[in-house]
């Protein structure tokens, strides 16, 4: 069956974010901890972006033509070191002084919490994940994306990003108390961008 790599991606995804909900109405408290700053979400997010630097990064190096393998462990490496705020979170070093009127604040050393990442992070998605999936469908463009490394997900794939995206609002929004799901929007997306690199269809080649 054609795509069925998504298929079963997009079943997971769904019963995970279902298991998750239920945990919310069930347990809050293990919810809570689960999507902590630091907690057990945040750390699995680490792993998963780690593993997808070093997997995009031997592709691209099998074969130097692939370069979206490169642009992708990239862009995984720049989440990696935003989310553990460039290591802080484990060396405990305190934020340099010179950094934080760009971070505006002193306790973590990110930029994904400013104002500014407020509106790129969002511009970027709905471009990486919509835009460019759709332009992907046009040969021409495609061809003159892959020259500098953006080559479009397919759209099946890219289209696993919305469904998580929306599983995380709806949870966040029928959770009693209210869940805070943006950890685990992070880990999803972290898989996401680890399964780009497996062969399952995602990128158009």
């Amino acid at each position: 069956m054609k795509h069925r790599g998504i298929i079963a991606a997009a079943a997971i995804s769904t019963a995970l974010w279902a298991a998750v909900a239920t945990l919310a109405a069930a347990a809050p408290g293990v919810t809570k901890f689960l999507t902590l700053k630091e907690g057990t979400a945040e750390h699995l997010t680490h792993i998963v972006l780690l593993a997808a630097v070093l997997l995009h990064a031997r592709l691209w190096a099998r074969d130097r033509s692939r370069r979206e393998h490169l642009f992708l462990a990239l862009l995984c490496l720049i989440f990696f070191l935003e989310e553990t705020d460039y290591l802080q979170v484990y060396l405990g070093f305190p934020t340099p002084p010179q950094v934080q009127p760009w971070t505006g604040r002193s306790d973590f050393l990110n930029f994904h919490n400013t104002t500014a990442a407020d509106i790129a992070i969002p511009v970027f998605y709905v471009t990486y994940f919509l835009i460019l999936p759709l332009l992907g469908r046009f040969a021409a463009v495609r061809e003159k994306l892959a020259r500098v490394g953006l080559l479009p997900l397919s759209i099946p794939f890219a289209s696993l990003f919305w469904l998580n995206v929306i599983s995380s609002l709806l949870v966040g929004l029928a959770g009693r108390p209210r869940v805070d799901a943006s950890e685990i929007l992070d880990l999803a997306v972290a898989a996401l961008l680890l399964l780009a690199a497996l062969p399952m269809g995602a990128l158009r080649r």
